[in-house]
């Protein structure tokens, strides 16, 4: 184990090792690693960095606003895998990461998703419920459904709907999102990225960038924040397409959307992506549950949308939604539709 050289003063390098670590140590040497992550976690300060040897851990893990800078990785070189233990009821699932602090980085991890059961059969493995500046990079999210029951899996879901938040600054990035049915079925609803409504002041940009979302996706990236920019990401599905249908469907690529309550999403950018093989490649304006949105200033450029059902599909607001210098090929029911009707 390399140490790490740390540029401030004062923080500390904290060690996990899940087969030779003791929770009473110290963590602060290899030699006196903890043995579970969220020990360290609690036993961090400010800014500290926490290094993960090889392993499985199976936890669910907190990270409270006091731990504002908190850094997790692997040891250089290793392989670790974080899975989550607990499940429960729709929407957020008891989320088997929550962030609550700031500036909090989480890179280099396999992220598996939690198993499920008949009774409660939602997991999500990342919640950023409530963190400013927070960065999910270099990542491989493994979202394997059941082979018992329908599942329903999120691999990342930005803030919460129903609290005051501001997840300004969150950067996802460069990281991988492959989704299992492990039943052959097909009827599992796997998702990847969802970034839900902000209630307080937006004050910052949300980023999805750079990742890689494949295998049985029923819904890449969806977004119902202002100031977000999802641009160069490769979105695709191998469940079959369908345009109205969630269940165990490839439903959407990428989706500029709004859930519940009134709202509007304004100062949007989804360019230069790749979606493919979904009912919907980009879908904007898409509403349900008696919504009411009202969309300004969103752009759709320089993506490659084929194969699909329907390429882009705008279902309101068209005069605030510029769609130019896209590749819209090989969409079967159509390129570009819009249905505002105003």
């Amino acid at each position: 184990y390399p140490m790490p050289a740390n540029a401030n003063a004062g923080v500390e390098t904290y060690y996990v090792d899940t087969v030779t670590g003791l929770d009473g140590n110290s963590g602060l040497t290899p030699a006196l690693a903890k043995k579970t992550i969220q020990e360290a976690i609690d036993t961090a300060d400010l800014n500290d960095i926490i290094i993960v040897s090889a392993g499985t851990y199976l936890e669910d893990l907190a990270i409270i606003a006091a731990k504002t800078g908190l850094e997790l990785r692997p040891a250089s070189g290793e392989d670790v895998t974080l899975q989550g233990v607990t499940i429960g009821g729709e929407p957020l699932a008891t989320p088997n990461l929550v962030i609550d602090a700031d500036e909090v980085k989480i890179h280099g991890f396999t992220i598996k998703s939690a198993a499920v059961d008949g009774t409660d059969k939602y997991a999500t493995a990342i919640h950023v419920q409530d963190g400013a500046d927070v960065e999910i990079y270099d990542n491989a999210f493994d979202l394997e459904g059941t082979i018992s029951v329908d599942a329903e899996l999120w691999a990342i879901i930005g803030a919460d709907s129903d609290n005051v938040h501001d997840i300004g600054g969150l950067n996802i990035h460069d990281n991988t999102f492959v989704g299992t049915d492990l039943d052959g079925t097909k009827d599992d609803l796997i998702n990847a990225i969802y970034i839900n409504w902000d209630t307080t002041a937006i004050t910052g940009t949300v980023t999805i960038e750079d990742n890689v979302i494949s295998g049985d996706i029923a819904r890449g990236i969806m977004s119902e924040r202002p100031n977000t920019v999802v641009t160069g990401n490769s979105v695709t599905s191998s469940l079959v397409a369908d345009a109205s249908s969630l269940g165990g469907k490839a439903y959407a690529g990428i989706a500029v959307t709004l859930a519940h309550g009134t709202g509007t999403i304004d100062n949007t950018d989804v360019t230069d992506n790749t979606v493919s093989e979904f009912g919907t490649g980009v879908w904007i304006g898409r509403t349900f549950g008696g919504a009411t949105l009202t969309l300004t200033d969103i752009t759709v450029t320089g993506n490659t949308i084929e194969d699909n059902l329907k390429g882009v599909f705008v279902e309101l607001d068209a005069d605030e939604v510029l769609v130019n210098n896209n590749n819209i090929l090989y969409n079967t029911e159509f390129g570009i539709q819009n249905d505002d009707g105003s």
